[in-house]
């Protein structure tokens, strides 16, 4: 799947070229371009620091705000990294906005 984390070794992708399909001037090239290394890249997972904005909305419970941010602390966590901080605001411009540059 897309974005899913993958382990050393593990095979992350196939190629099949089709040579009746395609021109052998595309196929020797491709073949050469494949020859001379890496052709893509796995990047190692990359501890990051987040603050959260949450928006208060009428009718939404404090307690789905909480599950939301333990959610969002968990993902955070399984690659290394750590929420620094939550801000609750009202869901305004002006409000979000502050609450943006207080994280900055």
């Amino acid at each position: 799947a897309q974005h899913a984390p993958v382990e050393k070794g593990q095979m992350v992708a196939t190629v099949k070229i089709i040579p009746f399909a395609v021109a052998s001037a595309l196929v020797d090239a491709v073949a050469r371009i494949c020859a001379g290394g890496e052709i893509f890249t796995v990047n190692a997972y990359q501890p990051v620091r987040v603050g959260v904005i949450q928006t208060v909305l009428p009718g939404i419970k404090p307690s789905v705000l909480d599950k939301t941010l333990r959610v969002t602390e968990a993902r955070l966590a399984r690659s290394g990294g750590r929420l620094t901080a939550e801000r609750r605001t009202p869901h305004e411009v002006g409000a979000v906005a502050e609450a943006a540059a207080s994280l900055a």
